[in-house]
C-alpha cells in the first residue's frame, strides 16, 4: 500500500470518525430538556415530565452518581425521589447499604430514620444528604409509606451483625444443629465477610463455610419455618459476599484507588440477586427506586472500549447489566454527570475533594449539554436507542470523573442527568 493510499484511508476515518461523533452530538441535543431546579422543594414537576414519560411502565428506576462525594447530584436526586414516590407511585427506596441490616431495621420499626441507620457514611453524614434524609423522616413511617430496603451484600453495621449473629444461631438450633457445629459455622461465615479477618483464614475454613452453607440452605428451603425465603437470601447474599471478600484477599483494604483494583464481579451478582428478589418477592408489585453509583447501574458494559482507556475493567459484569438481562424494559437506568466544579467526599481518598473540570476535555455528552448553556437537564436515551446513530461510539466519563472511556453509551443507560457545576460534600460535624 502506498504512502498516499494510506494517507486517503487516514483521512477517510478522521472524517468517519467526526461524522458520527457530530451525529451523536445531534442526537444529544434532539432529546435533551432543561430542568429547572434540583431542590426537593420545587414540586412544579413540568420540566420532570419528559423523565416521567421515558420511565413508562417501568417498575424498578435506578439512580446513579458518578462519585460518592457529588454533593449537587445528592440534591437532584433527593427531588428526583419525591417526584417518584409522590407522582409516579414508587414506594420502595432501596439503598446501595446492607441487605440484612437495613430490611431487617425496616421489618422491625417500620421507620426510614431508623432503617437508614445502616446506610453508608459517606451520604449520611454530608449535609448534601440532608433533603432526602428530612424526606425519608416524613414519609418512612408506617405500612403505607415510602418503604426502606437494602440490597448490598457487604456488612458493616455492628448492630445488624450482632442481630444476625442471634437470630442466625437461634434458627440453626431450631433446624436441629448442634450448638458448637452452630457456633462455629456462624463464626466462620461473620470473619469471611471481614475483609481483615478472612486474611488469616486457611483453604479449609471457606471450604468448610461452603459446603455447610449449601447444606443449610437446602434444609431451610424444604422446612416449614417461619420466614424461609428471607433466611435463604440472607444466607446466600453473606456467602456472596464472603466469596468477594475471599477472592480479594490480596487487596489492600478500604479504598484503594492507586493499587490493585478489586475484583467486584462477585459483589454486582450478588447485589443484581438481591435487587431481583426484593423486586419479584418481598415487595412483589411495588415500584422500587434503586440509589447507587453509576458503576453499579450500568448495563451492556461489554459496549464499552474500557480495556484502551485509562481505567482497566476488572469486574466482568455490573448489578444492572445483570438486571437487564432478566427484567429487561421493567429497569430505567438513570446516570448522573457533572461538566465542572468539585467533587469528593470527606470520607474518601483521604477527605480531598478534586477539581472536575481537567479531564472533561474530550467527553462528548457533557461539552454538548454545555454548549447549549443548560445548567441542569435530562436526556432521554431510549429514542436515540432505535435510531441507527445508537451504535455510535464516543467518549463520555460515565463511571467516574477519573476515567475516560470510549463506548456506545447511549445503550449502556438509559438517560443522563446533567449537572453543570457539581460541589463536593462536606461533613456534618
Amino acid at each position: 500500500m502506498t504512502n498516499k493510499t494510506h494517507l486517503l484511508t487516514a483521512i477517510f476515518f478522521i472524517c468517519f470518525t467526526q461524522t458520527y461523533a457530530q451525529s451523536a452530538s445531534e442526537a444529544i441535543r434532539k432529546f435533551s430538556h432543561p430542568i429547572n431546579s434540583i431542590n426537593i422543594a420545587d414540586t412544579v414537576y413540568e420540566d420532570l415530565e419528559p423523565l416521567g414519560k421515558a420511565i413508562g411502565e417501568s417498575r424498578i428506576v435506578m439512580l446513579g452518581e458518578m462519585d460518592n462525594g457529588d454533593g449537587e447530584t445528592l440534591k437532584a436526586k433527593a427531588r428526583l425521589v419525591r417526584y417518584l414516590h409522590e407522582k409516579l407511585g414508587f414506594s420502595v427506596l432501596a439503598f446501595e447499604s446492607e441487605f440484612y441490616s437495613t430490611n431487617w431495621l425496616w421489618d422491625k420499626f417500620k421507620n426510614g430514620e431508623v432503617a437508614a441507620q445502616s446506610l453508608w457514611s459517606v451520604w449520611t453524614d454530608v449535609h448534601e444528604f440532608s433533603d432526602i434524609s428530612n424526606y425519608i423522616k416524613q414519609k418512612s413511617r408506617g405500612d403505607g409509606s415510602l418503604i426502606i430496603a437494602g440490597f448490598d451484600c457487604q456488612i458493616y453495621y455492628e448492630p445488624g451483625v450482632s442481630d444476625f449473629q442471634k437470630q442466625a444461631l437461634a434458627l440453626l438450633n431450631k433446624l436441629g444443629y448442634q450448638d458448637g457445629v452452630s457456633r462455629n459455622y456462624v463464626e466462620t461465615l461473620l470473619r469471611c465477610n471481614d475483609y481483615r479477618e478472612v486474611k488469616q483464614l486457611p483453604d479449609t475454613a471457606f471450604s468448610f463455610l461452603r459446603n455447610f452453607s449449601s447444606q443449610l440452605i437446602g434444609t431451610i428451603r424444604t422446612s416449614n419455618i417461619e420466614n424461609a425465603p428471607w433466611w435463604v437470601q440472607t444466607f446466600n447474599s453473606m456467602m456472596g459476599n464472603a466469596v468477594n471478600c475471599w477472592i480479594n484477599r490480596d487487596v489492600q483494604t478500604g479504598y484503594n484507588f492507586q493499587g490493585k483494583k478489586m475484583e467486584g464481579t462477585v459483589q454486582d451478582r450478588q447485589m443484581a440477586e438481591n435487587l431481583r428478589w426484593l423486586a419479584n418477592e418481598k415487595y412483589k408489585g411495588k415500584k422500587i427506586i434503586v440509589w447507587a453509583h453509576n458503576f453499579h447501574i450500568t448495563k451492556n458494559i461489554e459496549r464499552l472500549d474500557v480495556e484502551i482507556s485509562t481505567f482497566r475493567r476488572i469486574a466482568k459484569t455490573t448489578m444492572g447489566n445483570e438486571l437487564n438481562k432478566q427484567l429487561k424494559d421493567e429497569v430505567y437506568v438513570l446516570g448522573f454527570t457533572s461538566f465542572d466544579g468539585t467533587s469528593g467526599s470527606p470520607f474518601q481518598r483521604d477527605g480531598k475533594s478534586f477539581d472536575i473540570r481537567p479531564f472533561s476535555r474530550n467527553d462528548l455528552y457533557t461539552n454538548t449539554l454545555d454548549d447549549l448553556n443548560f445548567k441542569f437537564a435530562y436526556t432521554d436515551f431510549r429514542p436515540i436507542q432505535k435510531l441507527s446513530i445508537a451504535n455510535a461510539a464516543f467518549n463520555m466519563r460515565g463511571w467516574g470523573y477519573e476515567y475516560m472511556i470510549k463506548g456506545n453509551w447511549f445503550n449502556v443507560f438509559d438517560g443522563m442527568f446533567f449537572i453543570k457545576t457539581n460541589k463536593a460534600t462536606t461533613e456534618i460535624e
